[in-house]
């Protein structure tokens, strides 16, 4: 199977010990690597971030997982050749500030898109075996269960559910700041009564998560969505829940899930964007069907 690299937002100019690490780690699991040519640079860092994209597209990889990203980045969505995606039928994956390429890789053109793995943070983990596996897991299974649970089948995550009874919507999401910067654009797909919303990368800055909790509800996600699911933050899951709480005195009753692993986590939940999604309540059990 071949396996395709491309850089989000830069160049490798660091980390060149961990990017061969991990090489290696997925040509021992059976890949064929298809990676950047680096001294594509030199002819301008957004041209050539795209035309490495759309180079290693074009080799019809079977999974994409981008290297890193240092910022939070749309700067090649508008060079990206959809109508190649669309035609590789190539599964892609990635977090953090990839949250716009995703996206829009998923709006435009309805590949399979999952929130999970970067390639050279996770893989470099000491947890990369599991990373690995949770990965797979996530691709092939027709349902795939989020979190740890025991032999009685009780989650051993420590997750927060504030809500009652069970839903069933569709996911999407990712980091919060990236989310913002394409609403209302074409990279991001229509947020209805049927989506799970998914809110990762909050750090702890009081004055901006208010910011951003109130722009989400401006936007009527705690009202209009069948679920809000916030990973784990750099605030106390319990902290966070009476910010949202205190927001959303006298509106309608919304249905969360605080501190599911993400980006901050070395071992994140992986997510498939736009998958029918179980939520229970009461049980404390999330699930998607990948199908």
């Amino acid at each position: 199977m071949k396996l395709g690299l491309y850089h989000p937002s830069d160049f490798i100019n660091d980390n060149e010990f961990e990017y061969e690490l991990a090489q290696k780690f997925f040509v021992k699991k059976g890949f064929k690597i298809i990676k950047p040519n680096e001294d594509s640079i030199k002819h301008g860092l957004n041209v050539a971030l795209a035309f490495e994209f759309n180079k290693m597209i074009s080799r019809k990889p079977y999974l994409v997982l981008p290297t890193y990203c240092f910022e939070n980045t749309n700067s090649f969505l508008d060079l990206i050749d959809y109508k190649a995606i669309k035609q590789s039928k190539a599964i892609f994956c990635g977090n953090s500030y990839t949250t716009s390429i995703l996206s829009s890789i998923f709006n435009k053109t309805g590949n399979s898109t999952f929130y999970g793995p970067n390639f050279i943070r996770q893989f470099n983990q000491v947890a990369k075996n599991e990373i690995y596996a949770d990965l797979i897991d996530s691709i092939t299974n027709k349902v795939s269960f989020k979190g740890n649970y025991d032999k009685d089948n009780i989650l051993q995550n420590e997750w927060l559910f504030d809500g009652k009874g069970e839903i069933t919507g569709y996911f999407y999401g990712g980091e919060i700041e990236s989310i913002i910067k394409i609403w209302n654009t074409e990279y991001i797909p229509k947020i209805s009564s049927k989506t799970i919303f998914y809110i990762d990368g909050i750090i702890n800055d009081r004055y901006k998560i208010l910011s951003f909790l109130n722009f989400f509800k401006q936007k009527q996600i705690f009202s209009k969505c069948k679920a809000v699911i916030f990973a784990k933050s750099l605030v106390n899951d319990e902290e966070l829940k009476k910010m949202v709480d205190s927001l959303l005195i006298g509106s309608k009753k919304a249905n969360v899930v605080y501190g599911v692993e993400g980006m901050f986590s070395e071992k994140m939940i992986i997510w498939k964007l736009n998958a029918k999604t179980t939520i229970n309540f009461s049980k404390k059990t999330i699930y998607q069907q990948n199908y």
